[in-house]
């Protein structure tokens, strides 16, 4: 999976700007993770067994808690649409790596004490996969993203959220 993120990453010309990392859910995190914590952290497709949501949940929670935000709760999306187009309730399903990506663009723009934030991306599959919405939500700042094509996307079962520390 790092040699994908890592051929992506030269595909994408973010070589020296951007690194790619596993996680292992629910075990600490690196020591290189917490001497340089992530700007950003991207998870893709990570709900798909249940029994390892807690894992997962318990992971993004010590990521986020590396650099926790500066700013007023408020979100910072100014389409005031969050929670359009999502899933009715909350998903849960895990997998047993995340990843992770530093980008030095999302580094000016946390300069302002944005905190990490945690791009997560899923197709319900499940009731489960709402399931899991549903405890982020209760642990973290959960919103949508403002986007162009969310209705085609929604259609499909596609969701993107940020996560961020409350």
């Amino acid at each position: 999976m790092r040699a994908l993120m890592e051929h992506n990453i030269e595909l994408n010309g973010l070589a020296g700007r951007v690194e790619a990392a596993v996680l292992n859910w629910g075990e600490p995190l690196p020591p290189a993770i917490r001497a340089s914590p992530p700007d950003v952290v991207l998870a893709a497709d990570c709900v798909y067994f249940e029994p390892a949501f807690p894992l997962l949940l318990a992971t993004l929670s010590d990521l986020l808690q590396l650099r926790p935000s500066r700013r007023s709760p408020s979100s910072p999306f100014s389409s005031g649409e969050a929670g359009a187009g999502s899933p009715e309730g909350a998903g849960d399903n895990e997998k047993q790596g995340g990843k992770a990506v530093k980008a030095g663009e999302e580094e000016r723009a946390n300069a302002d004490g944005e905190g990490v934030v945690v791009y997560f991306c899923f197709k319900k599959r499940r009731r489960a996969d709402l399931r899991f919405l549903a405890r982020a939500r209760k642990l973290f700042r959960v919103e949508e993203p403002p986007d162009a094509e969310r209705a085609a996307f929604s259609r499909d079962g596609l969701f993107l959220y940020t996560f961020r520390a409350r």
